[in-house]
């Protein structure tokens, strides 16, 4: 068949420019000549081959490089996640216009309250003592909105590089600029606990999951897209103080992590979760008789670089913050974790060997925090606080979608019931 001549003609000269790449000895080429009648080929063919070899050669060298560093690939699909979950969030941007004004706004209720309150900070260079538009006509003490002027900072930076950015843009499209830093410290945060392929495949369901999405869209410009980066941010750094081997290190990554908690804490009231889990965790590493020194100096650097911080940037500190639950739980913490250093640790009245034969070291500093939190009790807010914590947890786990006619039937406070969601 002329078709068979011609492809094997074309195969020919193919090996024979092949085995042409490769130096041959002189009685290599004689017998091959013998054998077999070589083929001549165009230069456009040989340029044509070359760069089909060299193509393959590049080809074969990157798989081999991406093998070698494998963490590479894992990075590739960080990004690759980001742009995902970055694309998601800004399809609705064409929506979010207002016909009227061709200016961006935001998709929710509270959203307009912070861009009021952001124009007002870029106009004035800070925000009023009370809101008059709230509660009239006494008005609304918004110390609790310290976000308007994360977003008016957000702002002037970004404004500093492209004149023509709106205020109104950039406060629909900052919860996915912030969404992109909360997703990297929670990518490190995993993969701190466990391995980067968890970090990996845990990033891409945080990007994806609705509830999360929803929250951190273009337009949903309230307080979760901050808190959630604080929230990352504050368990990362506490977890790479309480990993670390010098105390230096310890001691500054503590210090951040108050930091972080205190933004979180003037950002979002989840912060709570915050102090219940760290709270905890130290009460249950000192049960365990895992706490060290180390571990003493790092949580008392996140103490009170957090409470420091949280004094000079709102109200938030007073006795009241520490008569709560959760507040409680730290406090608890730094007593049990101060009177295990000193009495323990320390040993500062040489009695450690005395307690080890009598009862665990972590039931004796429970003992003693107990006693001490009773006296301090009573000296300073009375016994009516113990009765009033015990109906406040009581309320919390039977009611704790509240109990008035107001909190019932707010859409945000509606107890869901499993009939509602089948219709």
């Amino acid at each position: 068949m002329p078709e068979e001549e011609g492809l094997e003609k074309k195969r020919k000269k193919i090996v024979g420019f092949v085995k042409g790449l490769f130096k041959k000895t002189k009685e290599e080429t004689s017998e091959e000549e013998k054998t077999e009648p070589t083929e001549t080929i165009s230069e456009e063919e040989k340029k044509e081959l070359t760069e089909e070899i060299d193509l393959k050669e590049k080809r074969i060298e990157f798989i081999k490089t991406l093998k070698r560093n494998k963490k590479i690939l894992i990075y590739l699909g960080l990004i690759i996640v980001i742009i995902l979950g970055v694309q998601i969030r800004t399809l609705n941007l064409p929506l979010l216009k207002d016909v009227t004004t061709n200016e961006y706004i935001p998709v929710a209720l509270d959203p307009h309250v912070f861009l009021r309150y952001t124009e007002y900070i870029v106009e004035n260079g800070k925000l009023f003592d009370i809101d008059p538009l709230r509660y009239y006509p006494l008005g609304y003490d918004h110390y609790s909105f310290q976000m308007a002027y994360m977003i008016a900072y957000l702002y002037k930076f970004l404004n500093f590089f492209n004149k023509d950015l709106t205020l109104a843009y950039v406060h629909v499209i900052h919860p996915v600029i912030v969404f992109v830093f909360g997703l990297i410290f929670f990518f490190l945060l995993v993969k701190r606990l466990f391995n980067r392929k968890i970090a990996l495949l845990s990033s891409l369901f945080l990007a994806i999951i609705p509830t999360y999405l929803y929250r951190t869209m273009a337009g949903f410009a309230d307080h979760e897209a901050f808190g959630m980066l604080y929230f990352f941010m504050a368990f990362y750094f506490f977890v790479v103080a309480w990993q670390s081997k010098k105390i230096k290190f310890s001691i500054l990554f503590g210090i951040l992590a108050g930091i972080s908690t205190g933004l979180m804490g003037i950002t979002f009231g989840a912060v709570k979760f915050i102090y219940l889990i760290i709270g905890s965790f130290v009460m249950i590493e000192l049960f365990l008789g895992k706490f060290k020194k180390k571990d003493y100096y790092m949580y008392l650097c996140w103490f009170f670089s957090l409470i420091i911080f949280l004094k000079l940037t709102s109200t938030f500190v007073s006795i009241g913050f520490f008569k709560n639950l959760f507040g409680g739980i730290m406090i608890t913490a730094l007593g049990l974790s101060t009177i295990h250093f000193f009495f323990i640790d320390l040993n500062i009245i040489k009695i450690k060997d005395k307690i080890n034969k009598i009862m665990p070291e972590s039931i004796f500093s429970l003992i003693v925090i107990i006693i001490i939190g009773i006296i301090f009790v009573f000296a300073t807010i009375g016994p009516y606080f113990i009765y009033e914590q015990t109906k406040y947890i009581t309320e919390g786990l039977t009611k704790p979608f509240g109990k008035t006619r107001w909190q019932l039937t707010v859409a945000e406070q509606h107890q869901p019931y499993f009939v509602d969601w089948i219709g």
